[in-house]
């Protein structure tokens, strides 16, 4: 098992008459909805008729795979270039350019705001690079379609909003953050999710030629939150990571 993205679910869940799974996501949206007002923030509202084509159900590469995709951004946000390939995918969640990432914008993690001028420097404080891509739970939470003036973080006391995970972001802005990616390693847009190329590159990596063939995990994860983001804004839903 591993990282898992959903768009519409709700949405085939009351087309399908499954009802448990359609009470199951109307709590984790209730939830969701209590965080964003206590944020001050509009609540959000899931579709719940949309066309079958609007569902997006795909396993990303384990939760490693995201872990490379984020290796790959904090590389040209610290370092201004690419990241050299991973020996090793699954040791990329403790890499230490990821590391140096978050330690160059420790900052901007929200936390509660003591005065009012605390709260405006923090209204007024720039965006990091990727911020949507890089903080954000790699398990669960959710993409938001609408664009957010910053990554939303829960303070609340444990155990806080239960499955909601700790961070809600932009589908809007990381649809922008995965395509800045995408042409760093010149990966073609109109390729299918699903195409075997992708799993063909990542079973036998190349170490030349085209970017996106050497860089086979990022690319097989790019696309698929490329058209989970595409969908989410299109349709109004939310980007769902189980």
């Amino acid at each position: 098992m591993g990282l898992e993205l959903k768009v519409g679910g709700l949405s085939l869940a009351t087309a399908a008459g499954d009802e448990d799974s359609r009470r199951s996501y109307l709590e984790r949206f209730a939830l969701l909805n209590e965080l964003l007002g206590v944020t001050g923030n509009e609540v959000h509202k899931e579709p719940t008729d949309l066309p079958k084509e609007a569902y997006f159900g795909v396993q990303m590469w384990g939760y490693s795979g995201l872990h490379c995709i984020r290796r790959l951004a904090a590389c040209h946000a610290v370092r201004g270039g690419l990241a050299p390939v991973s020996p090793d995918p699954r040791d990329d969640a403790d890499d230490p350019i990821i590391a140096s990432y978050y330690r160059k914008y420790a900052i901007y993690e929200r936390k509660p705001a003591s005065n009012w001028w605390s709260r405006l420097l923090a209204r007024h404080s720039p965006f990091p690079p990727f911020a949507h891509l890089m903080w954000h739970s790699d398990a669960e939470g959710y993409y938001l379609p609408r664009a957010l003036d910053h990554v939303l973080f829960d303070h609340s006391p444990p155990p806080g909003f239960e499955g909601v995970g700790k961070m809600v972001g932009s589908s809007v802005h990381l649809l922008r953050e995965c395509l800045t990616l995408a042409e760093l390693i010149n990966l073609p847009l109109d390729k299918d999710p699903d195409d075997e190329e992708f799993f063909e590159n990542i079973e036998a990596p190349a170490t030349e030629g085209e970017l996106w063939h050497i860089y086979a995990v990022e690319a097989f994860g790019l696309s698929r939150l490329i058209k989970a983001c595409s969908l989410s804004i299109e349709h109004g839903a939310a980007v769902v990571f189980t």
